[in-house]
């Protein structure tokens, strides 16, 4: 089994680009539930916030996984896949799961750190969750471990040296 995302953020695309893929703005939950019925993907969360759209999916697949969100966005966001394919970015595996840990901790945001982002992963862990439960082994092994990781190093704090 594949961890796979495929998403836009504030490095990828445009503004108006990713205000057209937001799932902030739609229920989180009917695109969850909506993304289940695509056979490749096993397992799915939709993480979505100001700056960003991702969907990670487990997947035996990754390219049969990639065209079908690729169709699910197109078609949940009424676009045509032309308009956004070439914002898209695409990472598989351990990038994958590194970027989630990265996102969660803030170190990917358009303003560095910033905390609402990991209220923003749990929320669509969450979601994924309920009612109709869209995780398994590979997503509830790697966002978890996201938010762990996370709490643990925003309690860190730097020690000052004397000289």
């Amino acid at each position: 089994m594949h961890l796979l995302l495929l998403g836009v953020s504030h490095k990828t695309a445009p503004v108006d680009v990713r205000e057209r893929l937001d799932f902030s703005s739609r229920d989180l939950g009917a695109a969850v539930e909506a993304l289940a019925t695509r056979p490749s993907a096993a397992e799915s969360v939709v993480l979505s916030t100001c700056n960003r759209s991702e969907v990670y999916v487990a997947c035996e697949n990754p390219a049969q996984a990639r065209d079908e969100i690729i169709q699910f966005l197109s078609q949940y966001h009424s676009l045509s896949a032309d308009s956004f394919s070439p914002h898209l970015f695409s990472l598989d595996d351990d990038a994958a799961a590194k970027h989630l840990f990265r996102v969660a901790a803030g170190l990917d945001s358009l303003v560095v750190g910033e905390p609402q982002i990991l209220g923003q992963v749990k929320d669509a862990f969450e979601t994924a969750s309920v009612p109709l439960p869209s995780i398994g082994t590979v997503i509830s092994a790697t966002v978890p471990s996201s938010l762990t990781s996370t709490v643990i190093g925003s309690c860190m704090r730097p020690v000052a040296t004397a000289r």
